[in-house]
């Protein structure tokens, strides 16, 4: 392990508390092409949080609930075999397909340990992952071990994210994908292929789906339709003939050139006209033209004729449907040992089963969470987001204000701690769900149809209603106004009329120093926003936004966050903005590396998102947030003051259309990657500058922000598509970063409004 230096007081300790005595361990997912390795993980002498000394840390999710959040994990056109794909299946095993009662995947064997795959004895694990994931399963599975779709005391099964329709083969959300042959033999079982067969395979996916097309089938729909009917596909062209008499038997004419050819069920068909003509197998009918048929016979007056069939296509014939559900049975065991093969992936209980876990089940002591999502509402209209579980411990055991365990069982503990098995409803609300876990894992299939996710995303609006139940107000009014059971969409929402806010804090002190009391908000969505402007100090009213200029005030716990996007502006820029830093010192920023943007100048001023009708208010929210009290001194609410007390956010990106993943310098001007680079570095000076102090050799550079072996890359920011680092650091979780070593007993919120 690389120790930090004396000069930055390495105080570095697991963002859980743990002492020294206690270690955990972490995946090394990289691409590797053996089981991932299991690395203990040094902690620091300094325990950031022990039992009994104060509030447990916090972790808020922020979850952009939209469509995008759901598209594919893997957007990269070509499979690597050797290559590691994480996600619910097992990379490194083998799979079968059960297609009775709740139709799944099941490990039945182990995958070669460079290529993953299983030489036509099954479904390779690591192919399906890659086929299938969505980026959403990857925090899923970091975090909670997964959406069950099955989840009783003796069997658990995992379901991929409900898609929406129109994603099959959407380019944008989640693509068709393709495999040569010769690999895909290696990655699905024999009985795909016909002898001789040579063609490549075609994969697609929409709900919780995935149709796989081998020997030359393909669907004879697109999009919502082929979803819609995933057994209307065209076999193979079996038979072109330029000069002969077309066979008998086929006296259907089931339509003319252009029309379309309606049936049920699987025929035998002939495409064209006189001796000019091709045949092939097809299901539930097509349109009767060449562009369908993918072959023009030739000759005038086509028409498609018909006769009866028996043949089936092979994902109907393994699994009874035309397509496979992807779902895949987690936590099978051999004697008494987990199938599986990643470490931590398997718990055992006390009735002697195992259950897939996440960090809120391994680290529930040590943590509480809270959960903040959209109404279902599209378009513009709706502000912000909202409360859709409240802070909590999610686990057995919860603790009191003081750290110190409370008597019995957790009430809203979030399983069930002999069997594992999750609480369907633990806080008992009256739409019959609730919770932290049921939230994360199952929006997308809470409403009156699964797979429908809410258009358009306020996504800044989104965090700072989030930062918002952190320092103890109530709820913007515009984001809990109007509540129905429709806009809920099957999901319980606080902080509705009559319903306020209990403060995350309640019990705390306001004359206790909270400055290592660690708060994260994890946000997750795509960077194309919409309309989110309003946050105190916006002045814009276009787009549904408004102004919030009247709402700034300090002693109110409202700081004017335009202001603060600017100070960001500036540190990027090299721009000198002045500001006031968390130690109540007036400053100018500077950035005094060779890295400067001037595009970012003015940074208050400049569009961003979906059309431009979005602003970069949220790096300034995070920024404030990180480097300052955020209910400190100058909030006339003394009761609610918590001295010290700041937020580090995490950014997850899920590059919509790809376009983040494949252009650096457009991801390091988004709103995303600022929000995670300014609040998430190490303010070792306690002067709010991301690049002080110089190193040991005199020089300014990007340490105290960006990942360590990734240059130019904020250390808080991930690609969903880059699920190996993303788990890992799910896995980890980061170090808090040092603050200043100047003494301050009481650090003050000061900031200019």
């Amino acid at each position: 392990m690389k120790f930090l230096p004396k000069s930055r007081f390495a105080r570095w300790s697991a963002y859980l508390g743990v002492p020294l005595a206690v270690a955990f361990t972490a995946y090394s997912i990289s691409q590797v092409n053996t089981a991932p390795d299991i690395s203990p993980v040094e902690l620091a002498a300094d325990p950031l949080y022990a039992q009994g000394t104060g509030q447990k840390p916090t972790l808020t999710l922020a979850l952009s609930v939209e469509f995008p959040t759901v598209g594919a994990a893997y957007r990269d056109g070509t499979y690597v075999p050797e290559t590691i794909y994480q996600g619910y299946f097992d990379p490194l095993k083998c799979y079968q397909y059960n297609n009775t009662g709740t139709k799944h995947f099941y490990i039945s064997g182990t995958a070669d340990g460079t290529t993953h795959g299983c030489a036509g004895s099954g479904f390779s694990g690591n192919f399906m992952n890659w086929a299938s994931s969505s980026s959403i399963d990857i925090l899923r599975l970091g975090l909670t071990g997964g959406d069950r779709i099955e989840d009783t005391a003796s069997s658990t099964i995992l379901q991929r994210a409900v898609l929406r329709k129109d994603f099959y083969e959407s380019g944008a959300y989640f693509p068709k994908k393709e495999l040569t042959n010769a690999v895909a033999r290696q990655v699905l079982p024999s009985s795909f292929f016909n002898p001789g067969d040579n063609n490549k395979i075609r994969v697609s996916n929409c709900l919780n789906r995935i149709h796989i097309y081998s020997n030359g089938i393909n669907p004879s729909r697109s999009g919502t339709q082929a979803c819609d009917d995933p057994g209307a596909v065209l076999g193979p062209i079996l038979q072109t003939e330029t000069n002969s008499t077309m066979p008998a038997g086929f006296d259907d004419q089931c339509a003319n050139d252009g029309e379309f050819c309606a049936f049920t069920g699987t025929r035998e068909v002939l495409f064209g006209a006189g001796k000019k003509w091709s045949r092939r197998i097809a299901k539930n009918g097509f349109t009767c033209n060449a562009a369908t048929w993918g072959l023009n016979p030739g000759g005038s007056g086509k028409t498609c004729k018909i006769k009866s069939s028996t043949e089936k296509f092979p994902m109907e014939k393994l699994s009874g449907d035309d397509f496979l559900y992807v779902r895949a049975k987690a936590c099978t065991t051999s004697g008494d040992t987990p199938e599986d093969s990643r470490p931590g992936m398997c718990q055992k209980y006390p009735n002697g089963n195992f259950k897939p876990v996440g960090n809120m089940q391994k680290y529930s002591d040590r943590i509480r969470l809270a959960a903040f999502g959209y109404l279902m509402e599209n378009g513009d209209g709706r502000y912000g987001g909202v409360l859709r579980a409240p802070m909590t411990y999610v686990g057995p055991k919860s603790y009191d204000a003081n750290g110190s365990p409370e008597a019995g069982l957790n009430p809203y503990r979030e399983w069930n701690p002999d069997t594992g098995v999750f609480s369907p409803n633990p806080r008992v609300a009256t739409e019959g769900i609730s919770g932290v876990i049921n939230y994360l894992n199952t929006f997308g299939r809470t409403g009156a149809q699964e797979g429908v996710y809410k258009g358009n995303d306020p996504v800044s609006e989104l965090y700072y209603e989030s930062l918002r139940y952190l320092q103890g107000l109530q709820p913007t009014p515009q984001a809990v106004s109007n509540l129905t059971s429709d806009n809920r969409n099957g999901f319980p929402v606080y902080g509705g009329t009559g319903d306020p806010w209990a403060d995350p804090f309640e019990g705390g002190s306001n004359t206790k120093n909270y400055a290592c009391l660690r708060n994260s908000i994890m946000l997750i969505g795509d960077v194309n926003t919409h309309a989110d402007r309003s946050l105190p100090g916006n002045t814009s009213t276009a787009n549904s936004d408004f102004d919030r200029t009247g709402e700034v005030n300090l002693a109110n716990n409202v700081p004017n966050f335009k202001t603060w996007t600017r100070v960001v502006g500036g540190f990027e820029s090299g721009d000198a903005i002045s500001y006031v830093d968390g130690l109540g010192a007036t400053r100018t920023t500077s950035n005094p590396t060779s890295v400067k943007d001037s595009e970012l100048s003015n940074l208050d001023t400049r569009p961003i998102g979906s059309g431009g009708k979005s602003a970069y208010f949220m790096a300034g929210a995070a920024y404030w947030a990180h480097t300052h009290d955020i209910r400190g001194a100058d909030w006339s609410n003394e009761a609610r003051r918590r001295p010290g007390m700041r937020v580090t956010t995490y950014v997850i990106d899920v590059d919509e259309n790809s376009a983040n993943s494949t252009n650096a310098t457009a991801r390091r001007r988004t709103h995303f990657f600022l929000a995670a680079k300014y609040g998430g570095f190490n303010d070792i000076t306690g002067t709010g500058n991301p690049y002080l102090p110089a190193n040991e050799s005199g020089q300014y550079d990007n340490r105290h922000w960006e990942k360590e072996n990734d240059p130019g890359e904020a250390k808080n920011y991930f690609l969903a598509s880059d699920a190996g680092k993303l788990l890992k650091r799910l896995t980890t979780f980061s170090p808090p970063p040092p603050r200043s070593t100047t003494p301050s007993p009481l650090r003050r919120p000061l900031a200019t409004a």
